[in-house]
């Protein structure tokens, strides 16, 4: 029970962090959320989009991964360490909004 636990927490943090990004007017999910992993881009485009990335991962709290779809960097957030928890999203989600 303890693994299905920590899954369906994952996919809740991230289906929330996915809400945040839906609604925020400089940001586009860049596809839905099942699971626990919330692609996204900068609606300014691939330059944007890498600085955020480059943001992000500068702060030295969190790592996401860019990658590129149909010619379109996005980010990638993958909730799935053992160790995360709502904080984490959370705070992650803060600097995301100070960066865009």
């Amino acid at each position: 029970e303890g693994l299905r636990r920590t899954i369906r927490s994952h996919v809740a943090w991230a289906q929330a962090l996915a809400a945040q990004i839906d609604k925020h007017p400089s940001l586009e999910l860049m596809a839905p959320v099942p699971f626990a992993l919330v692609p996204f881009a900068h609606r300014e485009g691939d330059a944007a989009t890498d600085a955020l990335i480059d943001t992000i991962n500068s702060d030295g709290r969190f790592y996401v991964t860019g990658s590129e779809v149909e010619g379109q960097r996005y980010v990638r957030v993958a909730v799935g360490s053992i160790w995360t928890t709502g904080d984490h999203i959370e705070a992650l989600w803060r600097l995301i909004q100070a960066s865009v």
